[in-house]
């Protein structure tokens, strides 16, 4: 046998042996966080001096949509947030994943933007509480900087965000709180009104005549009289 050949069937045989019944399934780790799959509406506040020494403070507002991933051991959420208003908006796309890593036995996750930046995090469940703590650092305005993520998730319909930053290895300030309110696709109108067009009457009920002493034996006939 080809030498080649016997290489790549040692390689690939642990692989055919497990096949997909073989293979882990999600567990409770994943099932704790579910609070964060759904459509959100974000709104929020950036306090003053929070993107930069005399920055003033600014609306934040936004849109996350997440979905499981990859046999639902992860949750994708893409992120659309515009951070200020007017000519001096920043507006920023953000694909976000996160899960249990069942190999490390912790949460992580991690983030990238339409600004050429990633984040890399460690996480920790603490009741409904989730946090997110950054793995290594990345630079922020030029400065050595670390960020944190909270998700609280008492209101499962409401959920609250906060964006915490550490520059030069400083304590954490607040950069960014906001509200992550779920919401629900609104029905397409077509299929709206297709619905509505199938809708099925209930069907008309029989009513047994029974006829009294003294009364006709069946059903008296309504007649109709049209004015001349």
């Amino acid at each position: 046998m080809n030498l080649r050949l016997v290489i790549v069937l040692c390689t690939l045989a642990p692989t055919l042996a497990l096949g997909d019944e073989g293979l882990p399934k999600p567990g409770v780790e994943v099932k704790a966080i579910g609070a964060l799959i759904g459509n959100f509406n974000m709104k929020g506040t950036s306090p003053a001096g929070a993107m930069g020494q005399g920055s003033p403070e600014m609306a934040t507002k936004g849109k996350l949509i997440c979905n499981p991933t990859l046999e639902g051991f992860w949750i994708g959420c893409e992120i659309d947030e515009e951070i200020g208003t007017g000519m001096q908006a920043m507006k920023l796309h953000i694909h976000f994943l996160a899960g249990w890593d069942r190999e490390a036995g912790e949460y992580r996750a991690v983030g990238f933007d339409n600004t050429g930046t990633s984040t890399y995090f460690s996480g920790k469940l603490a009741g409904t509480r989730l946090t997110f703590d950054p793995i290594g650092n990345y630079n922020w305005q030029g400065q050595p900087a670390k960020e944190r993520l909270t998700f609280d998730m008492t209101d499962t319909k409401a959920l609250k965000f906060i964006h915490d930053i550490s520059l030069k290895g400083a304590a954490y300030t607040t950069l960014e709180t906001a509200d992550l309110r779920r919401w629900v696709k609104p029905q397409n109108a077509a299929t709206a009104k297709v619905a509505t067009a199938t809708k099925t009457e209930p069907a008309a009920t029989n009513v047994k005549w029974t006829a009294k002493p003294g009364a006709p034996a069946a059903p008296p006939k309504t007649t109709t009289t049209t004015p001349k």
